[in-house]
């Protein structure tokens, strides 16, 4: 076991586990999450990340069904939990601290299980998942953000795979489509020797009954590393245009609706100007002040709706501007308004004197009220990790302290002047018109 610093250590297999107690006496509870540094991005098969992710109740080699299981685990008093993204995927319980060794024990059985049974697994695949692939297939803001937004901004990479996948998609999945799965994706380390599976506990937790117990566990897994995906990224401006006919307004002719995305290029998390990223987002489109906000929402009511998001994935970074539920009919003047939010910044940070700092003291103060409850805290550790930050979330507010209008406009012009987005937009049938700049843009 090499310590790597106050929290982390790592083991000789390359597996990593990082502990968090906690000092609040109100906590009485430890959150303990295993972090696979793949998600959606590995799939051969549409959607088979996140359906393997559903296993997590299948036969763990004595309980041989998920109720059985299910009732082990709740009733010792365990919630537990996974979740799978377009390059991450978490296994997580919760419990009470003397159950720590029985928690990593079911964590463990659940990356290596590969005692699947058919009969669970049919119907998990096609009952479970198909069902709430229909509820996401009916909301027309889930299916664009991911199957038009997605798809055509990560281009190229895995990560434009949709996370829960197709009817089609999982018609194909078979009990070895997850064996072969785990065999390629869940190894120790990633294709630089970096660690690909991480282990951390925070809450009421102690550090070295921890590391030592994750390492009698996780540490005996053969030291092999996961096949390496590749990103052959294709950020192509233009335009992707959708018509959608659950837009359609039906009881307000007039009221047809339209949901709108603009990307940019930018550096992923790993760069050292994502801090300053970080708070540009927040600017463009955090709170009411944002730029986005007053531009779209409180000037001119055109949505409720009006934000941004900063997407980092392995190598592939964008800032996502996006406009949800708007008039089909004033598609042309919100895009406009949203491209005018990229390219005025500079010159309204210049003579808006009260936009920057107020927006800067709003930021600080956002970060100083976070709060992590420990399973948040275990995320949020493994998260920085595999995407390589610069600094750690801890350091977040010493950081929002040095930033300074001149720093933010150096970064701006670097990564926003002359760029060219891609816009996409999903519209009720007959609005195509109102917006033609790159409509001849696939």
């Amino acid at each position: 076991m090499q310590r790597i610093d106050e929290n982390t250590v790592m083991f000789d297999n390359g597996v990593m586990a990082v502990a968090d107690p906690t000092k609040d006496p109100e906590i009485k509870y430890s959150a303990t999450t295993v972090g696979i540094h793949v998600g959606a991005n590995g799939d051969k098969i549409e959607g088979e990340a996140h359906a393997l992710e559903h296993m997590v109740l299948n036969e763990d080699g004595i309980r041989k069904d998920p109720i059985s299981l299910a009732r082990y685990l709740e009733f010792k008093g365990f919630n537990f939990n996974a979740h799978t993204s377009n390059d991450y995927t978490t296994y997580e319980v919760q419990c009470l601290p003397e159950l720590l060794h029985t928690g990593i024990d079911f964590l463990d059985n659940t990356i290596r299980n590969e005692n699947y049974s058919y009969e669970e697994t049919t119907r998990e695949v096609r009952g479970v998942i198909g069902s709430e692939l229909e509820t996401y297939d009916k909301d027309p803001v889930q299916r664009f953000g991911s199957r038009v937004v997605t798809s055509r901004v990560f281009d190229g990479t895995g990560y434009a795979h949709d996370e829960v996948g197709t009817h089609k998609s999982l018609a194909q999945m078979t009990i070895p489509t997850f064996i072969d799965f785990k065999r390629r994706n869940y190894k120790t380390k990633a294709k630089q020797g970096e660690s690909n599976i991480i282990i951390a506990s925070a809450g009421r937790v102690n550090k070295d009954e921890f590391f030592n117990y994750a390492e009698e566990v996780f540490g005996k897994m053969k030291d092999e590393r996961a096949v390496e995906i590749e990103e052959n990224w294709n950020f192509r401006p233009g335009v992707k245009y959708v018509e959608y006919d659950e837009l359609i307004v039906r009881s307000r002719e007039d009221f047809d609706q339209a949901l709108l995305s603009v990307s940019y290029r930018i550096p992923p998390v790993s760069h050292p100007d994502s801090f300053g990223l970080e708070f540009i987002e927040f600017m463009f489109g955090e709170g009411f002040t944002s730029r986005m906000m007053e531009e779209i929402r409180v000037r001119r009511g055109l949505t409720y709706d009006a934000g941004s998001t900063y997407l980092s994935m392995g190598n592939c970074g964008v800032m996502e501007l996006h406009v949800t539920m708007f008039p089909a009919k004033k598609i042309d003047q919100t895009v406009g308004l949203v491209l005018d939010v990229i390219e005025s910044f500079p010159k309204k940070i210049k003579e808006d004197k009260e936009l920057f700092e107020g927006k800067l003291t709003h930021y600080k103060s956002t970060i100083a009220q976070k709060t992590y409850a420990p399973d948040e805290l275990c995320e949020e550790w493994i998260l920085h990790y595999f995407g390589k930050y610069p600094y750690s979330f801890k350091e977040e507010f010493e950081l929002a302290s040095r930033i300074n209008k001149d720093m933010i406009l150096d970064i701006y012009e670097r990564n926003f002047a002359n760029a060219e987005p891609i816009i996409a937009i999903a519209a009720a049938p007959g609005y195509k018109n109102n917006y033609s700049k790159y409509l001849n843009q696939k």
